[in-house]
């Protein structure tokens, strides 16, 4: 495992190294599938060679005057070889889809599972969509990788092994002569392969940059067209697709040079086996049937031999996708459980911070400014936070406070000082206990592509239908929802588009009655409403905040004015601290604040 701001995306790792890790945890764990798929692809392998050779007795018997009695028998073999054939392939690709479909569910689940365990300054670096890009193109290369490599590798290698040691036994001297150019085969298509896994995972990457773009424009259709900018997006749009276009086409340029390889080698195989073994048909060394089982065991074999080297090519562009999957899955986490973290007891949800310093890790990767420390975004910060109380962060942008507000869920961890809950440091703390113990209105509302029950419920799917209309109640959301086309069962869409911003919010208010959590963040949870809908959200807020350890952020005087405890913030420290009209008449920040009517973001 590495640490997640150390990841360089340059590095390859080995393809033998890949191939272990790919077969060890996915693949392995479907052997049963697999091994009855490969039986099947034994059987298939038999029946082509059978075909093969039944090519002499059908040839010798029609040149030599054979009786029809034996033509038919020989012809009905070639039926029944042909109907094997049919059916073993069916059974092989069925069971090798079903255990590769399932490798890949494994993965995206492992993914996932890694991905979401991941800290907040993980998500601070990776676009969302760049991530989920990993999930649908990358594991997409993954599958095409481990399904056909298992047909190949079974299927086509058997059936080749097969047809050779058929050639050989038929005339060995034969095969040697067709079989000579096959060194001269081998070496370009493994050329090609390695620079079909540098083009694919450059491909990936760029998918992943064009999923990014349009998911951000799409997003952000309406300040598109409000600033005039339909253009210019078109014009970057374009120029991320043309770049994906010039990188698929020299990936199946690249791939395309396979074919006229194995094409020259069929072709150099077949003449020399045609020159040597029809001299020696005219000379009567061996018969014409046998030229023709060799003839047609090589050409039979020429499928399974072009599927082989282009698997090659298949399975470096799924290798970089698993490349790319194994550099996310071996990140670890800045932030972990400690071994002996134990669950926070229930309490009154008392915080505080001792002598609390913070600096966001740099971002650079180069030797030459690695030793360069970012400013603490934090110094040497202490404050309580009592329960029954509300306490409010102010001060400019920049000043520290969400960064404050962000460790309190140990979203990070401090340099210096510690963080406690009821007297626990939160670094022997489950994340789980930690996290249960808080809630979170933000003005960043987070309504997922759901029911409207499902979104207050959300984290709590044991409450009941009374349990969530009571929350929506004291939310001063009921009546809204109630007036939806279903009620509570009315599908939200995406980022809840269908609702306005006021009762996005209320929604967002239920959700935290509904935890009843000891502990309350309000991260400016009015700052992007109008009037009317403050007024609602406020009257709701005042409920929420009753009896709970409650920490605000906000711009809003009416939203702060009744806080037990006002901190002013500035550069990381808390510079002022007093109540509403304390501050006021001290005349420092605050006071010049509230003057200007602007409270710093």
């Amino acid at each position: 495992m590495i640490p997640h701001n150390a990841l360089d995306p340059t590095i390859h790792t080995s393809s033998r190294v890949l191939v272990g890790r790919l077969a060890r945890d996915f693949v392995r764990p479907r052997w049963a599938t697999i091994v009855h798929g490969l039986a099947w692809m034994l059987v298939l392998a038999g029946a082509t060679v059978a075909v093969a050779h039944m090519l002499k007795p059908a040839i010798d018997g029609i040149v030599h005057g054979g009786k029809p009695d034996a033509l038919w028998a020989i012809g009905g073999g070639i039926l029944l070889a042909f109907t094997v054939k049919a059916v073993s392939n069916f059974f092989s690709v069925i069971l090798v889809a079903k255990a590769g479909l399932g490798a890949v569910s494994d993965a995206r689940d492992r993914l996932y599972r890694h991905i979401a365990g991941m800290d907040l300054a993980f998500f601070q670096t990776h676009s969302a969509s760049g991530l989920a890009s990993r999930f649908t193109v990358d594991l997409h290369q993954m599958r095409l990788a481990v399904s056909n490599g298992l047909i190949s590798l079974g299927r086509d290698l058997v059936t080749l092994v097969g047809l050779v040691a058929h050639t050989i036994w038929l005339d060995w001297r034969m095969a040697l002569l067709a079989y000579v150019a096959l060194p001269v085969a081998i070496w370009p298509v493994s050329r090609i392969g390695r620079r079909i896994r540098r083009i694919a995972s450059r491909t990936q990457e760029e998918l992943g940059g064009l999923n990014a773009r349009l998911t951000q424009t799409l997003r952000g259709i309406r300040m598109v067209k409000i600033f005039g900018a339909e253009d210019f997006e078109r014009a970057r749009v374009h120029a991320l697709i043309e770049t994906v276009r010039a990188q698929t086409f020299k990936a199946e340029w690249t791939r395309a040079l396979v074919t006229p390889v194995m094409e020259v080698f069929v072709g150099v195989a077949v003449g020399a086996a045609l020159f040597y073994g029809g001299d020696r048909v005219l000379r009567g060394e061996v018969t014409p049937g046998d030229l023709t089982a060799f003839l047609g065991s090589l050409l039979l074999a020429y499928q399974p031999a072009k599927r082989l080297a282009n698997l090659h090519t298949i399975l470096q562009e799924g290798l970089a996708a698993a490349d790319r999957m194994y550099h996310l899955m071996d990140l670890r986490p800045a932030l972990t459980e400690a071994p002996d973290a134990t669950p926070l007891d229930p309490g009154p949800g008392r915080v505080r911070l001792e002598a609390v310093t913070f600096a966001y890790p740099s971002s650079h990767s180069s030797p030459t400014v690695a030793d360069i420390q970012p400013p603490p975004a934090l110094k040497d910060v202490t404050l309580s936070l009592e329960p029954g109380t509300v306490t409010a962060l102010v001060g400019p942008s920049g000043a520290g406070k969400s960064t404050l507000m962000n460790m309190i869920p140990r979203f990070h961890d401090p340099v210096n000082g510690r963080i406690t809950i009821d007297g626990r440091d939160l670094r022997g703390a489950t994340f789980q206990s930690i996290w249960g113990s808080i809630a979170l209105v933000s003005q960043e509302v987070v309504i997922f592509d759901d029911s409207v029950r499902a979104n207050i419920a959300y984290g709590c799917p044991e409450a009941d239908d009374a349990a969530i209309e009571a929350a929506a109640r004291r939310a001063a959301a009921h009546d809204f929802v109630a007036a939806l086309p279903q009620g509570y069962e009315t599908l939200l869409g995406e980022q809840g588009t269908r609702l306005s911003g006021g009762q996005r919010q209320r929604l967002s208010i239920a959700r935290a009655f509904l935890k009843n959590a000891p502990i309350l963040l309000l991260d400016e949870p009015t700052s992007a409403l109008d009037t009317e809908s403050e007024r609602f959200i406020q009257a709701a807020l005042t409920d929420l905040m009753a009896g709970r350890t409650c920490l605000i952020i906000a711009h809003r005087l009416s939203t702060i004015v009744g806080a037990d405890t006002i901190h002013v913030m500035e550069n990381g420290m808390i510079v002022e601290t007093g109540n509403h009209g304390a501050l006021l008449a001290q005349g420092g920040i605050y006071a010049r604040l509230h003057a200007a009517h602007a409270l710093g973001a």
